[in-house]
């Protein structure tokens, strides 16, 4: 390159390199500065304690063993409900059209 074409590079590189390191900086403050969270869920928050109580565990393992069953062959038919609805639920209607929808009522 000649020293002019150096020159002039260096007119645009600069500039933009300042620009952009601004940019970044005033991104990190902004992030620093404005918080996502309200005052009413910053006050709820609570750290979480770094204490581990190892009776716990002990108290775990003195447990029963449950085995939960999950099969469905032990089930009768009083159990389950009938989902199809009863004619006693539902009243037997007649479609009747109305006024708008018969022709020369209006």
């Amino acid at each position: 390159m000649k020293p002019q074409q150096q020159k002039n590079l260096l007119y645009i590189l600069i500039p933009s390199a300042f620009v952009i390191l601004v940019w970044i900086i005033l991104g990190i403050y902004s992030k620093a500065v404005n918080s996502t969270l309200t005052k009413p869920q910053s006050l709820l928050i609570t750290p979480i304690s770094s204490t581990f109580d190892a009776s716990v565990i002990d108290d775990l393992k003195k447990r029963d063993a449950i085995l939960a069953d999950f099969s469905l062959g032990n089930q009768s038919e009083q159990d389950t409900p009938d989902a199809s609805p009863t004619s006693e639920l539902v009243p037997d209607l007649e479609p009747t059209a109305s006024d708008s929808a018969v022709e020369g009522a209006i």
